[in-house]
């Protein structure tokens, strides 16, 4: 959360399998990269702005996330990726929200970096 300003925990459900014993609910952390900030559009039920889309109240009901990081593979980084629509339930989003209507996470030394002046050099 300190270098992204958020950080995106994913519930991943799946059937218990005695043999394997693999857990009915994993956790996939991720960084807010994977939200899908090109997708914006008007939905029959609200709207999508800048990956996450909202019911017509204006609450959250959904994330639209890439399959990969964007940045992940050199090979990749040429592919178009289609972004799938995960349910809010699905997915917790961690981020300091430091004011009303704040829908996204700030890096922790986001608000230095904008005031600080560049050096002189002297």
């Amino acid at each position: 959360m300190e270098e992204s300003g958020a950080s995106l925990i994913r519930f991943r459900r799946q059937p218990f399998d005695a043999k394997t014993k693999v857990a009915p609910l994993q956790l996939q952390v991720l960084e807010p990269d994977f939200i899908d900030v090109t997708k914006n559009i008007r939905t029959q039920t609200g709207y999508i702005d800048r990956g996450i889309e909202y019911d017509m109240h204006g609450r959250r009901v959904a994330y639209w996330l890439h399959p990969h990081h964007p940045g992940e593979f050199a090979g990749f980084r040429f592919q178009v990726y289609q972004s799938e629509r995960v349910p809010v339930e699905e997915l917790v989003y961690l981020y300091n929200k430091l004011r009303p209507g704040q829908d996204r996470g700030m890096p922790l030394l986001a608000p230095e970096q904008m005031t600080r002046r560049p050096s002189s050099g002297r």
